[in-house]
């Protein structure tokens, strides 16, 4: 293949494909043409799974398919199909099917297994990991690097997982700063990626102690990876890091709807916040950064 597009489906999707293919390959005269589940509906069920799985040749010899299902739609007198029918039908799909046989030669499925965190939201939405409440008043910058952080965590690529993770909390810290400073341009909000880990820290003069060791120590261990060469991190170690700055994000933006609630209206920043100390709870309240 000369590039990749990531499709996510579920693998039931390819063996239906399978189903449906042999199905209507095993047509027979007399073979009911209307009505579900009968002839016409498993042709269009198959027109429309090739499609799903965007198989640009096969989808290219769907013409002849086509052609011969709208021509079995309009015969409402024909019941059922006939010899010469069941014969058109088969040499049909059997060549779809061959087409089908050499295209998925070229193309590679990743099989993703449910982890802790579920592969379906790692790919699909992190913001149920965090609270979507939380995640929508992220900036975008950290919204799109806890994104392809989960992704890589799903494929198994703890390096550039740690990456996107690093990113998001310099990006977040950032944030955060302007936040503390009043408002004001934050010292790192240039969007450039690769933080100086002492800046960083400096940008959590005036946080609450629990953000400052929870972040802080997220920004030690991330760092610059340019900055070490050789530093390697698991998959299980950056599942890990993930959910420590998903807390830590629920934590920032808990602490910032304090400082903008009216002090005899601080509902909305408490349920912030506690969504962030519930996570900390079903964990069993100690940090992954610990030791």
């Amino acid at each position: 293949p000369t590039g990749c597009v990531m499709i996510v489906l579920p693998t039931s999707r390819y063996m239906q494909l399978g189903e449906l293919t042999v199905y209507l390959m095993g047509a027979q005269k007399g073979w009911p043409i209307h009505g579900p589940d009968h002839v016409l509906d498993n042709v269009s069920a198959l027109i429309n799974l090739v499609n799903e799985l965007r198989l640009p040749q096969s989808q290219a010899s769907l013409d002849e398919l086509r052609v011969l299902m709208n021509q079995m739609g309009s015969e409402w007198s024909k019941k059922s199909l006939g010899e010469a029918d069941a014969r058109l039908l088969v040499s049909t799909v059997g060549r779809l099917r061959e087409t089908m046989h050499a295209e998925s030669d070229q193309q590679l499925a990743c099989i993703l297994a449910d982890d802790q965190f579920g592969a379906e939201r790692l790919l699909g939405d992190v913001r149920y990991l965090m609270t979507p409440r939380v995640y929508d008043l992220l900036p975008d910058a950290v919204r799109r690097d806890f994104t392809g952080a989960g992704r890589c965590i799903a494929f198994e690529m703890p390096d550039a997982g740690a990456f996107h993770l690093s990113r998001a909390v310099g990006e977040l810290v950032g944030f955060y700063q302007g936040e503390l400073s009043g408002g004001s341009a934050g010292r790192i909000n240039d969007r450039r990626w690769g933080f100086e880990t002492d800046d960083l820290l400096e940008c959590l003069d005036g946080a609450p102690g629990d953000i400052v060791e929870s972040v802080g120590a997220l920004v030690r261990e991330l760092g610059r990876p340019e900055r070490t060469p050789g530093a390697s991190f698991t998959i299980e170690r950056v599942r890990e890091l993930f959910e420590v700055a998903a807390e830590s994000a629920i934590q920032v933006m808990g602490d910032i709807a304090r400082r903008h609630a009216p002090p005899d209206r601080s509902g909305a920043a408490a349920q912030t916040n506690g969504s962030a100390n519930g996570m900390m709870e079903q964990r069993g309240g100690g940090s992954m950064l610990a030791g």
